[in-house]
């Protein structure tokens, strides 16, 4: 393999991680509604491609899991903290699970890990603001950029040839130690962005008050 051959999809790789980036900032600012159709498309485009992945003959599937799965979620959000958004999300969890042609119970776990993630960040936004769910999504983004480059300079064993055949194990620990580094620079940053906002408008409020 050349050299050229071995990083083609790299323009691609960067361009979607800068576009990715750039959606979620700007619908994180345009407020609550946008932000949340965006999570659903998310939701959607996410079990579109478990499904596929598990039952990799049918054209369908794709497309009714991911329906399935934006149902499920407007039921759930419909009943905040009650029992029903449980039996709710229980149940679209289930019937994903009738969908998978192999791996059955493992493709279950992860529609589950997928719907928790999005009612996580619909959560982190309403109690912690946009600055901590735009650090989490960076995060993200960091360790797949990193898990990228490292997979493909150091190679190595295969993580989980039946489900990703190009990830390495040194892609994953390369992406994780990377993006704990990352994270904790980008949080140090965000946080001195903070300070010194709020230490310019009590200046400022206070020039206003003399």
């Amino acid at each position: 393999m050349t050299f050229s051959t071995a990083w083609a999809d790299l323009p691609l790789r960067l361009a979607s991680a800068v576009i990715l980036l750039l959606v979620c900032g700007l619908a994180l600012w345009s407020g609550e509604l946008v932000f949340m159709f965006l999570l659903a498309a998310i939701l959607f485009v996410m079990h579109w491609e478990l499904a596929h992945m598990l039952t990799p003959l049918s054209k369908q599937v794709g497309a009714v899991s991911g329906t399935i799965a934006v149902l499920t979620l407007i039921l759930v959000l419909s009943n905040p903290g009650s029992l029903k958004g449980l039996v709710y999300l229980g149940l679209g969890s289930a019937c994903q699970a009738g969908l998978y042609f192999r791996l059955k119970w493992q493709g279950t776990v992860a529609s589950f890990c997928i719907f928790m993630t999005v009612l996580y960040l619909i959560a982190l936004r309403a109690s912690s603001g946009l600055e901590m769910v735009l650090w989490l999504i960076s995060i993200v983004v960091l360790t797949d950029v990193l898990g990228y480059f490292a997979g493909r300079v150091i190679k190595g064993p295969k993580f989980w040839p039946g489900i990703s055949p190009k990830k390495t194990w040194s892609g994953i620990l390369a992406g994780w130690f990377g993006s704990g580094i990352g994270g904790w620079l980008l949080r140090k940053s965000l946080s001195f962005f903070s300070s010194a906002t709020s230490s310019s408008s009590m200046r400022s409020n206070s020039l206003l008050n003399a």
